[in-house]
């Protein structure tokens, strides 16, 4: 691999992995929509298809010794615990491969998910039918004067609304006001 390509994905990782620091840093209200924080946020334990998390998924993932807390010195063990999980060659590193198959996992809930969000019938298979049908409601929402197109005007209405619905569900239970 040339130089640049390593140090490329060297950046992605530092990114990808500050990132998730940053977002796992930050207050968890169950009401969070993993949507919208992303992976970095389930890859520190916060809101997943499968756990349901928020404070609770992270208190047991870097709550080492039980104790109800969580120290930095037990988060960065947890997180070099993990590397280690992944770590196929055991150098102390990931590769793009490795980091691939943890990606993966994080990511397989969700993908799951959204495979039965489009298995109406839960079949096991998606048909066309059932892939397209995101579609007609898509227009349902979007296209208020039912012409059968969405123009400028209804996706700013339906971006506004989106923006208006991530705020409520965010600021619903603040009460320092």
């Amino acid at each position: 691999m040339k130089t640049w390509k390593k140090l490329t994905v060297a950046g992605a990782a530092v990114a990808l992995v500050g990132g998730a620091v940053l977002v796992g840093g930050a207050y968890a209200d169950s009401s969070w929509d993993d949507d919208y924080y992303g992976m970095g946020f389930m890859m520190m334990g916060g809101k997943d298809a499968m756990r349901h998390g928020g404070p609770g998924t992270m208190l047991r993932k870097f709550d080492l010794d039980g104790d109800g807390r969580i120290t930095r010195e037990e988060a960065l063990q947890s997180r070099a615990d993990e590397l280690a999980k992944y770590d196929a060659d055991g150098d102390g590193r990931l590769s793009v491969r490795e980091y691939e198959r943890l990606w993966l996992d994080y990511t397989r809930p969700m993908l799951v998910r959204r495979f039965q969000m489009h298995d109406t019938d839960a079949d096991g298979q998606v048909t066309r039918e059932e892939f397209g049908a995101i579609v007609d409601r898509m227009f349902w929402r979007m296209d208020r004067n039912g012409d059968g197109v969405i123009g400028p005007a209804e996706m700013r209405r339906a971006a506004k609304w989106k923006k208006e619905r991530y705020e409520y569900r965010r600021y619903r239970d603040d009460d320092d006001d």
